[in-house]
């Protein structure tokens, strides 16, 4: 049994603009939730960070710089925590000419 290859012509399907669009908005949900979760286990870090620290401090004034770092750094990384939530909401909502921007907004926060 053999087969003739002479009549075989494999066809290759172009995504189309929907499929593309699709791929891109599945990339860039996923970009961010990893972003969100690495952000989240930064706060988590930086918790136990301060209660190794509070457990160290020698004074009340040592403790409450330690409190004071750790509520400056947690509020900064929740706000981009937030705005990584917001982000995602708006990648699930927007429409194909809004999807590259965030796409590209996306690559600077990364890097």
């Amino acid at each position: 049994m053999s087969i003739e290859m002479n009549n075989f012509h494999p066809t290759f399907t172009k995504p189309g603009k929907e499929e593309i669009n699709m791929a891109l908005r599945e990339s860039i949900t996923e970009k961010i939730e990893a972003q969100i979760q690495a952000l989240e286990k930064h706060v988590d870090a930086e918790k136990a960070k301060a209660e190794e620290k509070l457990a160290e401090a020698k004074s009340d004034q040592a403790e409450a710089e330690v409190k004071e770092d750790v509520r400056n750094k947690v509020h900064q990384l929740q706000a981009r925590i937030d705005e990584a939530r917001n982000t995602l909401k708006e990648v699930k909502e927007v429409g194909e000419d809004k999807l590259q921007q965030i796409g590209d907004r996306i690559k600077k926060w990364a890097s």
